[in-house]
């Protein structure tokens, strides 16, 4: 892994949290906490649970490598020692930045590593002069929408797909 890593202590506990900045090359080391996503994303799903399930990691790997040919991507992820606590995703394409995948293990959400999450995501696209920013929110993941908003996230268009 990368070595542009800092330590912070994780809410006054020991262990300590790590947050590793790194790219597309780290992407294995997600693949569970991908899977776990998807699963989650899966089970609330009311119209499309079936699209979850026929979603594999190495072919979204492969997606973001293509992404990180024609654009930039980063991949920050958060350890506990060697505990992978969560990730995002993120990415800039034609001068648009891009939240393709935040994730929080379920233990850990409500602790800040989301936040972190956000903000390392965010700084990083303003480091590159981005002003347009997108975030898909599958339906039914309404609890994540509460989420963004605290970054200014809103919806702007709901797609509706034909079962």
């Amino acid at each position: 892994m990368n070595p542009q890593a800092f330590t912070e202590n994780y809410n006054n506990r020991n262990p300590m949290i790590t947050y590793n900045e790194t790219d597309e090359k780290d992407l294995e080391l997600i693949s569970g906490m991908w899977k776990k996503l998807i699963h989650h994303l899966e089970s609330q799903s009311k119209y499309f649970p079936i699209d979850y399930q026929n979603l594999i990691f190495e072919k979204r790997k492969e997606q973001l490598k293509n992404i990180a040919k024609s654009g930039k991507l980063r991949l920050d992820i958060v350890k506990n020692g060697e505990t992978y606590l969560g990730y995002s995703i993120s990415s800039i394409v034609d001068e648009k930045g891009f939240i393709d995948s935040l994730y929080v293990d379920r233990k850990y959400r409500n602790e800040g590593i989301g936040n972190k999450l956000m903000n390392r995501a965010l700084n990083w696209m303003e480091l590159h002069n981005v002003s347009d920013f997108e975030i898909l929110v599958s339906y039914g993941n309404e609890d994540a929408l509460k989420f963004y908003e605290k970054f200014e996230f809103y919806p702007k268009h709901l797609i509706l797909k034909k079962k």
